[in-house]
């Protein structure tokens, strides 16, 4: 099972907002809880802070392109061939992804979606609750 967490940027995005932003204006859930978590492991892929590994990324990902020879592969296997790919190796993965891609999202709703940081875990053992948020 994979874990899936908004990371933050200082001063550019916050993992907070984009996580209240998804739980009101993409699923509109009457009740919810954000729990605020530090991730630890020394097995990080991040997209995100290292140049070398977004290289190592757009390589992987340029190569499963060139094996769909016939364009049939869609978004989210996409990038489950490449996390999965990926993976095998480390237990943390940190990512941009542009939330603007969703469908049937207000465009005022996406003011906050463009540009989000995502964080993918594989081992539950690596995350830490901090606190969390309710309304």
């Amino acid at each position: 099972m994979r874990h899936y967490f908004g990371g933050d940027i200082p001063n550019i995005i916050s993992g907070l907002n984009t996580a209240k932003w998804w739980v009101t204006c993409v699923k509109r859930f009457s009740y919810w809880i954000i729990f605020e978590t530090r991730i630890a492991s020394e097995l990080v892929f991040d997209c995100v802070g290292d140049e070398l590994q977004r290289k190592i990324y757009n390589k992987l990902a340029q190569t499963v392109k060139e094996k769909d020879i016939y364009h049939r592969i869609t978004d989210e296997k996409f990038i489950a061939s490449v996390f999965t790919l990926i993976g095998r190796k480390y237990d943390v993965l940190r990512f941009f992804t542009n939330g603007d891609k969703l469908t049937g999202i207000e465009a005022a709703d996406r003011v906050i979606a463009d540009l989000q940081v995502q964080i993918c875990v594989k081992k539950a053992d690596c995350i830490a609750i901090v606190c969390k948020y309710s309304n």
